[in-house]
């Protein structure tokens, strides 16, 4: 008979106990121009899957001794705001977003198993003491409809942020990641890569030095928790141990 002991390493090796929520099904979900190669305007509320825009920034080539990370341009972060905020308009951060449709994994995000990986990756130039260092990657789910995304942005269901404190070499990109499970109903999900004046808060309109962001991508990883037949193994399992012991205690009890 198997033990106790034996019965519940067996299950736990085997994945079957207390791995309620990670499974990676490694399913990309789209982002459109996700390594920035199609010029477009980045400034304003994005109402449609597909397009950047939030805060100014611009799609450039190589400059400031920075090369692209894949194909041939880059993300730059240039203001903390839109320009339909007005000139004088003057944030902490920089966010580029995009909206997400999520069908493709709608039923999984209904039962609440849904969680989606977001990962970008940075650069910036040396600069001085002054220079801002901080990236960041956010997940942000929501309810509703895409187009009415202007006025539901301060509404978000939850979120997920990763901060990345960047070095000062020009010649390396640093990559960053955040994971969300998505509330059961959410109906789309913005993503954004941003830019930090974590060191100093310029004026507008071109708030930093030389940053950069490029090859962003969007998986999703999904969540599980143990098939029935898992767990009637475990109590299979946990009954013949627990017979097999009560078994042993009785024998050592009978009179010789």
């Amino acid at each position: 008979m198997m033990s106790l002991k034996v019965c519940f390493v067996s299950l736990l090796s085997a994945g079957i106990l207390f791995n309620p929520l990670t499974t990676d099904r490694g399913e990309a979900i789209a982002i459109a121009n996700s390594s920035f190669e199609t010029p477009e305007l980045v400034d304003g509320f994005p109402t449609a899957f597909g397009d950047w825009g939030i805060d100014v920034a611009t799609i450039v080539e190589a400059e400031n001794g920075i090369v692209h990370l894949e194909g041939e341009r880059m993300l730059r972060f240039d203001s903390t705001a839109p320009s339909s905020f007005g000139p004088g308009a003057n944030g902490l951060d920089s966010g580029t977003g995009q909206l997400i449709d999520i069908r493709s994994i709608l039923d999984s995000v209904r039962d609440g198993t849904a969680a989606i990986e977001l990962s970008a990756s940075f650069n910036r130039v040396a600069g001085d003491a002054q220079t801002d260092t901080n990236f960041g990657v956010l997940i942000r789910s929501f309810t509703g409809d895409p187009s009415t995304f202007p006025a539901r942005w301060p509404q978000w269901t939850a979120q997920s942020l990763e901060i990345l404190s960047a070095d000062s070499a020009p010649n390396t990109w640093e990559s960053i990641a955040t994971e969300l499970l998505l509330p059961a109903n959410t109906d789309f999900v913005e993503v954004a890569v941003l830019g930090f004046e974590n060191i100093s808060n310029d004026a507008p309109p071109f708030e930093f030095d030389g940053h950069y962001a490029d090859r962003v991508s969007l998986t999703a990883k999904g969540t599980e928790v143990p098939e029935p037949t898992s767990i009637l193994s475990f109590l299979t399992c946990l009954g013949l141990g627990a017979a097999s012991s009560i078994g042993k205690l009785v024998a050592k009890t009978q009179p010789l």
